[in-house]
């Protein structure tokens, strides 16, 4: 439970160390308890279940089907065959045909994608989907389907050849840099079973038969190797006799395959690889040891020594973060432990280097680890990462009932086929509570050093093609380690945390002039005596946490756009400067037992601070935001190291295919005065460490000017002291900053832009519409009305009927201050040679749209006009149930934060404000007037990015044709 628990929601705790065998742990072989909500069970037939009643949110349920099957499981001439057969369980079954599956995730509500959908990994395949409702007959057939694909797929030879288009298309989606750098890394680090992707070889993939398809799913597709998981507004009792009724049949094919996970390689030395790409942006190194032994938590013994590998690198990396930025080679480094699958796991260290530091970062880090190994860790260091440890579980342990279905349904399904024990959140607080008082410093000192010997050890330098000499050779490499390893005077670690408290000589406490309490929104409005306002708004859900916004107009657009270059590095900069007398590595010491967090920005119309706090630390909350007006550090030497290193990467970056595309796209679409011209390198590398001082006093002097907004589980009594202690006496000024109106839409018109500059045999199509809208609620109910029609029906056509792409992506944009504007944004990856049929095809899906429902009628009469128009009325319906699901669920802390922030920046009313005066028309004719005002194409941009003049396909991926209807 800790291991996926903690992937998921603490950020820190993700650098787990190596596997501890402390004498201190024999004795506890203890089981842990099993969360009693949850019902797990398994059938004669090796079916797994796992089943739990959770109303959050109501009337909702999550289905999972796991299968413990990916593409190890595939020989040669299957590669690929394992993915291919998840899009093949969406095209028919026993009980559904590929049209009734589809008509019954509409009719639930449900976009494919978003609410279904699936994936295939190297060692898993899973099937997810949600339902809206619970009615009985809508789980019967939910489950009913599930059952179809563990058992009764239909697997059509005319569909397969269908689905082969789409899973190809698919694949030349995955080209570019992460391909071509991942199976080169997962082969040198895994070994060679681990090299090929679950996407598969094209060639394998057109060659497949129905025949080869059938094979592997009798093979594989059978009961011990399966896992029903479902979580939500059930009775758990109900379901799971429907599981067993249902499943129970399933049968376990004689003389199948043995069920195996290929081994790791095995070498008895370092081994080193070099990897470099023009498209590589960072220099990075990365030092992995193989494990044999994966790490479960089953007994108490796990438990401790799971929290004691995250205890030691949880220190290891606070030394790592702690070094002085303006010496250090390295830009930044962590080191963590995780398990690969249920074989084996591996030690990671990864690192990023200084350009041209390979070696020097290098040394640096790995003399932090021999620090470690002869003068261990501090007595302070420990109380520390304990209390940071538990600040955060606690927080978890007391937001637990807040915990969406979702997120136990992915839990369940990640661990359903491990040794690991699912604990309640209350199991979880009381053991590791317990656990954690039982660990001293001497276990952890004690515990066996990451990377102790070379034994399966694999090293690699990463990074752009004109970095490929610097990479220093494996007999380098080795004998820095030696030297390190021989070196006399390795000095014991200096902690530089500092004592006291986060403030001193705090001015005069201020205090509220008045207080307004406004019904419809709940919300109680303070006037401070420094001309600030106040917003609080209690809420009962998200228990313990507090959301805070304070913002006030202005930004660039009053400053001026010669500031965008500085503030694009002052968030980093702020951060690791500090507040106050603290540099930013001594506050996040001081920080450490509290949950609480600050930062600041500037915008193009604002400036402000966002932070999120517990109740417990509140006042922290209030004294960093207080030493964010009055105190915000810029340091010249932090300031040098960030802005060269962003300089390092957008030099780079500014090298790559989709940097030039967006680029000729911005200078030929965009204005280019000083607020919308692209900020490059060059304007980076002339900012000063003065201009950034200057931007943070100009806009953050006058507090009278700000509101400040408080969500969350608190009470107006706790908060008033605070406010008037840390807010009301912040420096404020007579005159408040008006609303100023910058030119930033883009150009009219119409604009064609080819870039020939992809490395990969693949063109991608970029269109924007674009209209003078002002905003207004309603009109964002239209967009996301019309954006979910058009993916759908994009995908519809130019995927299912055609074959041209693997997916559509389209989102919409409503500048909500400035200049009306309004665009509709559309995205589709697919062959060169596809490039115009599949703008036509845009066109067409459009031109559809935009008709009257007569119109459509008299110009459509095949059937293919039938299935369009009853995707649209299905679509229609299904919007229609997700909206009214919506409308049911509780508004959380991150709906009112977000509410009152655009009531107070658009001059809202409160009463347009809480309920739209204008309801969303879903007939066809409606539709169809939306479309012919927000889709036209008066401003219409098409910019394609195409190979590089050379490139070609490789041999047996040449794109099958289609021809438009």
């Amino acid at each position: 439970m800790f291991k996926s628990r903690f992937c998921l929601c603490v950020c820190f705790l993700l650098m787990s160390a190596c596997v501890a065998n402390s004498p201190n742990l024999s004795h506890m072989d203890k089981p842990l308890p099993q969360d009693p909500q949850l019902h797990v069970g398994q059938l004669e037939n090796g079916l797994r279940y796992m089943v739990r009643q959770n109303k959050k949110p109501n009337q909702q349920v999550e289905f999972r089907l796991v299968l413990n099957v990916g593409s190890l499981q595939e020989n040669d001439q299957q590669r690929g065959l394992a993915h291919l057969l998840e899009h093949v369980a969406f095209s028919g079954t026993k009980h559904f045909s590929k049209q009734a599956i589809s008509a019954f995730f509409e009719k639930q509500g449900l976009e494919m994608g978003n609410d279904v959908n699936a994936h295939t990994s190297m060692d898993e395949t899973m099937y997810r989907f949600r339902l809206l409702g619970h009615d009985e007959k809508s789980m019967d057939e939910a489950l009913l389907l599930i059952r179809d694909w563990a058992g009764d797929l239909s697997i059509d030879a005319d569909i397969l050849e269908t689905d082969k288009k789409i899973v190809l298309e698919e694949s030349r989606l995955h080209l570019g840099l992460g391909r071509r750098v991942g199976e080169k890394l997962r082969r040198f680090e895994f070994g060679e079973a681990y090299s090929h992707t679950p996407i598969g070889k094209e060639v394998v993939i057109r060659s497949l038969t129905r025949a080869d398809v059938l094979r592997f799913y009798r093979e594989w597709y059978r009961p011990e190797l399966m896992a029903v998981v479902v979580v939500g507004h059930i009775e758990p009792k109900q379901m799971i006799a429907k599981i067993k009724h249902l499943f129970a049949d399933l049968k376990n094919p004689k003389g199948a395959p043995i069920h195996h996970l290929a081994a790791m390689d095995q070498h008895d030395s370092l081994k080193q690889l070099n990897v470099f790409d023009p498209e590589l942006t960072q220099a990075m190194i990365r030092l992995k040891k193989k494990i044999n032994t994966p790490f479960k938590e089953r007994s108490e013994q796990d438990l401790q020594a799971y929290l004691m590998r995250n205890l030691y690198a949880s220190m290891l990396n606070q030394r790592l973060r702690s070094q002085d930025l303006s010496i250090r080679s390295y830009v930044g480094a962590g080191y963590h432990h995780w398990n690969v699958n249920r074989v084996f796991s591996m030690q990671n260290l990864t690192l990023v280097a200084k350009k041209g530091t390979y070696q020097q970062s290098f040394y640096e880090v790995l003399l932090a680890f021999e620090r470690v190994r002869r003068h261990g860790f501090q007595a302070h260091e420990l109380a520390r990462v304990k209390s940071t440890f538990m600040t955060k579980l606690k927080a978890m342990y007391l937001q637990r009932t807040e915990k969406k279905s979702s997120y136990y349904a992915s839990l369940y399904a990640s661990d359903v086929f491990d040794a690991v024990t699912q604990m309640s959140f209350a199991d979880e607080y009381q053991y590791s509570k317990r656990l954690l008082a039982g660990i001293d410093l001497a276990s952890i000192n004690a515990m066996p050093q990451p990377f102790a010997d070379q034994r399966n050890q694999s090293l690699v330098f990463l990074g752009h093609d004109g970095l490929a000499k610097q990479a220093p050779s494996k007999a380098e490499v080795l004998s820095m380690m030696a030297a390190i390893r021989a070196k006399k005077d390795v000095a014991a670690y200096v902690d530089d945390e500092v004592k006291g408290p986060l403030i001193k000589n705090l001015a005069k406490k201020g205090h509220i002039e008045s207080e307004i309490f406004h019904q419809k929104t709940g919300v109680t409005e303070l006037l401070l005596s420094n001309g600030a306002r106040v917003l609080l708004k209690p809420t009962k859900r998200s228990k313990d946490s507090i959301r805070f916004h304070a913002y006030s107009r202005g930004g660039l657009a009053v400053m001026g756009g010669k500031y965008r270059a500085v503030i694009k590095n002052m968030r980093q900069v702020v951060s690791h400067s500090g507040l106050g007398r603290f540099s930013g590595v001594q506050l996040e010491k001081k920080l450490a037992n509290k949950k609480v967090s600050l930062r600041n920005y500037v915008s193009l119309y604002h400036e402000g601070l966002k932070g999120k706090a517990i109740i417990k630390d509140i006042d922290t909350l209030f004294q960093l935001a207080h030493l964010a007006f009055t105190q915000a550090n810029v340091d010249d030497a932090i300031f040098a190291e960030k802005r060269d290193a962003l300089v390092d990467r957008m030099q780079l970056g500014e090298q790559t295919a989709w940097w030039k595309f967006y680029h000729a796209m911005h200078l030929k679409t965009e204005r280019q005065d000083a607020l919308n011209h692209h900020v490059l390198a060059k304007d980076v590398a002339q900012t000063t460490a003065d201009e950034l001082r200057y931007v943070l006093k100009d806009r953050f002097a006058n507090a009278g000017d700000f509101t400040f907004q408080f969500v969350g589980a608190f009470s107006i009594a706790r908060m008033r002291p605070l406010i008037e202690r840390y807010l009301a006496n912040l420096p404020a000024q007579p005159q408040r900053e008006v609303r100023h109106v910058v030119e930033t839409r883009p150009l009219e018109g119409h604009y064609k832009v080819t870039v020939n500059e992809n490395l990969e045999y693949q063109s991608s199509v970029m269109i924007r519409l674009q209209s003078h809208e002002a905003y207004a609620a309603y009109k964002g109910k239209r967009f996301s009305l019309l954006k979910r029609l058009l993916r759908h029906q994009l995908n519809e056509y130019l995927r299912e009927e055609l074959g041209l792409i693997y997916s559509s992506d389209v989102a919409y944009r409503f500048a909500k201050e400035g200049e009306p504007y309004a665009a509709f944004m559309f995205h589709f990856d697919c062959a060169p040679e596809h490039v115009d049929q599949v703008i036509a095809g845009w066109r067409h899906v459009l031109a559809n749209l935009r008709m009257p429902p007569s119109e459509f009628a008299l110009q459509n009469k095949d059937s293919e006009a039938e299935d369009l128009g009853f995707i649209k009325n299905s679509m229609l319906k299904s919007i229609q149930k997700s909206r009214k699901a919506k409308d049911k669920k509780a508004k959380n802390n991150r709906y009112w934060a977000k509410k009152l922030y655009l009531l107070h920046v658009l001059d809202l009313s409160a009463s347009r404000f809480v309920k739209s005066k204008k309801r969303l028309a879903y007939s066809q004719k409606k539709v169809a007037s939306y479309a012919r005002k927000y889709l036209k194409e008066d401003d219409v941009t098409i910019a394609v990015l195409n190979p590089k003049t050379g490139v070609k396909p490789k041999p047996g991926s040449e794109p099958v044709a289609a021809s438009l209807h």
